[in-house]
Formats: C-alpha cells, structure tokens, sequence
C-alpha cells in the first residue's frame, strides 16, 4: 500500500541502495536525464495518444510513458555502474524504445500488435536520430516489447525496454501476482543477478506512482513531471533531519534553477 510520505520513504531506499554501490547521484542523474526528453520527441506526445483511441491518461498513457522512460535510464545508470556496460547508443535506442512503445495502443488488453504497430509508426520519425543499426534494434525491441520471450532477442536494448515497462507494472499488483511485475521474470544480468537490488526497485516503482505522475497537462511534459518530482520531495523532506535534506537535495539540486 502506498505511504503517507511516499517521497521519505523514496529517499530512504535510495540510501539504503548506497550500501549496495549504488549512490544517488545516479537517481539524480536520471532525473536530470529525464527532464530533457522534450527535446528528443520530436512529436506532441499528448496527440500522438490522442489520436489511437488509448487515453493519455490511462493505464499506458503519459504516466507510464514517463516512467517507463525513467527506468531505462536508471536501470542504464545501475548497470554501467555495477560492471554490466551498456553504451550510450544502446542507451538511446531504449529510450527511444520506450517513448513509442505504448504510442498506438487502442486498449489495455496484453498482446503484441501494438508495439507491431507503433514499430512501423515510428521507424520513419525516428530515422535519422538513431544509427542504422541501432534503430533496427530500437524498432525490435518495440515490436516484441508485448510478448513474453523472443529467444533470438538476447539484446541490451530489447531487455532494458522490457524490464522497465514490468517494473511500472508493480503499481497494479504485488510481486509475482497476475498484471504486476514478476521478479523472475527480469532479463537484465545486473536485475537478475542481483535479487536485493529487485526488491529496492519494486519499491521505487510503487513510490514513483504517487511521485512521478501528470498532476497537469502542459507543455514539456517531462520537465514538468521531474520538477514536480523534485517540489514533492523538497517539501515532505522540509522538517527532516539534516542529513535526509542533504540526501533530498543530492536529487533536487541539479532539477531545479539556482536563485537569482
């Protein structure tokens, strides 16, 4: 069940993540990252929702999209900083992944004709802004991204899309029950061989469904949806000790402008 203060109980997790070499600069950094996907859509992302019959604001819109995209670059950050390397193109190939992925779906039934759809959408827009052979693999990704396995799919930027649109899914239900995310069923070595790091994760997941959310609809609406982020977590934190401000603003300080 979600928290009273979800973004205390957040920051907690991160720290305890700390121990486990993880420090949160990278959260940071992924929340810095995220801000500035604006300038990568190069379409408007509440029309392209708009115009399939899938609500931009329902179970797989904007929210989801965001976050899916979040977890790409956080799960890239975890990777590359335990020794599990995956390139900066593999990185924006996921990305990208991500931020098509659920763009043609007309329900939220399962199944894979979507992400078939969304590929041929979307290959054209996006050439040009991949390399040949990383939008090839941007565009598989997307295309099985609604299937359970592809056993010729051993792939970085296949399994960094796959493993953060399951880790969204914690918010429907818990661990391993039917249309939440099943643990066993991740593919990134650094999730799969690292059983602690799961559970830390599964808990940001479900924090982040209060914290990461579209509370308005307005342009640049990743920058907006972080810095909203960073207000909520700013002001749950403000009667903390010390050193939980400290960590609070380790996140915060690089989302928000400095005072004039």
């Amino acid at each position: 069940m979600p928290t009273e203060k979800p973004a205390l109980e957040l920051v907690n997790t991160l720290i305890m993540l700390e121990q486990a070499g993880i420090p949160l600069d990278d959260f940071g950094n992924s929340l810095l990252e995220l801000s500035m996907v604006d300038q990568y859509t190069h379409f408007d992302l509440m029309n392209e929702f708009s115009t399939t019959g899938n609500s931009p604001l329902g179970l797989h819109g904007i929210d989801h999209t965001v976050r899916v995209v979040f977890w790409v670059l956080y799960l890239v950050e975890i990777s590359n900083r335990l020794g599990y390397r995956i390139s900066e193109d593999e990185a924006l190939a996921a990305m990208y992944a991500a931020l098509v992925h659920d763009l043609t779906r007309e329900d939220d039934l399962p199944g894979g004709a979507h992400g078939q759809a969304a590929a041929r959408k979307y290959r054209e827009v996006l050439r040009g802004h991949l390399e040949p052979d990383m939008l090839e693999r941007c565009m598989t990704a997307v295309e099985w991204h609604g299937y359970d396995e592809n056993p010729a799919l051993p792939d970085p930027v296949w399994m960094l899309l796959k493993d953060a649109d399951a880790l969204d899914r914690a918010r429907l239900a818990p661990p391993g029950v039917m249309d939440g995310c099943d643990p066993d069923r991740l593919r990134l070595p650094v999730l799969r061989e690292n059983p602690t790091l799961i559970d830390a994760c599964l808990t940001i997941s479900m924090l982040l469904t209060t914290l990461l959310t579209l509370y308005e609809v307005k342009t640049g609406i990743f920058r907006y949806m972080t810095l909203t982020f960073a207000e909520i977590l700013l002001a749950e934190s403000a009667a903390e000790p010390e050193p939980f401000q400290q960590a609070v603003h380790l996140i915060t300080d690089r989302l928000t402008p400095a005072p004039a």
